[in-house]
C-alpha cells in the first residue's frame, strides 16, 4: 500500500516509530504538529479501519503518522505528487460516510514531507 519512495524515506532515515515536534512557524497551517511516524501495519490499518483514512484513501491519501497532541488527526502523503510531496492533516471530523470536502478536510502541513528530518524528537 505505501509507495516505495515512502519505504525508502523510512528506510533510510529510521522513522517508523519516531515522534516529529513541526513548530507553528514551519507548519503552513500554523498550528503546529506533533506526530508520530506510522510503520507499515499502522498505516494499512489507519487507510482501511478508521475515518478518515477510510474515506480518503482513494483519492491517493495514504496515512503516514498520527497526532500526539490530541486532536486524533491523522497526517497523510498523496501518492499523485510522488517523491517530496505535501504532508496533510486531515481533520477527522470533516470527514465521513457522506464523503468530505477537501477545502474543510485537508490542511498542509509540510510542502515536502522531507522536511520531517530536521524535526525528529526521538
Amino acid at each position: 500500500m505505501l509507495p516505495q519512495y515512502w519505504i525508502d524515506f523510512l528506510d533510510s532515515n529510521g522513522l517508523r516509530g519516531k515522534y516529529c515536534d513541526i513548530g507553528e512557524d514551519l507548519d503552513e497551517s500554523g498550528a503546529g504538529a506533533y506526530l508520530s511516524i506510522f510503520n507499515e501495519a499502522q498505516s494499512l490499518d489507519e487507510a482501511t479501519n478508521f475515518w478518515p483514512g477510510i474515506a480518503v484513501f482513494p483519492d491517493g491519501y495514504i496515512p503516514v503518522a498520527s497526532c500526539q497532541i490530541g486532536s486524533g488527526d491523522p497526517y497523510f502523503i498523496n501518492v499523485g505528487e510522488g517523491p517530496n510531496g505535501c504532508l496533510y492533516r486531515i481533520r477527522h471530523d470533516a470527514v465521513n460516510v457522506d464523503g468530505y470536502k477537501a477545502e474543510d478536510a485537508i490542511e498542509v502541513i509540510l510542502r515536502n514531507y522531507e522536511l520531517l528530518i530536521g524535526h525528529i524528537k526521538s
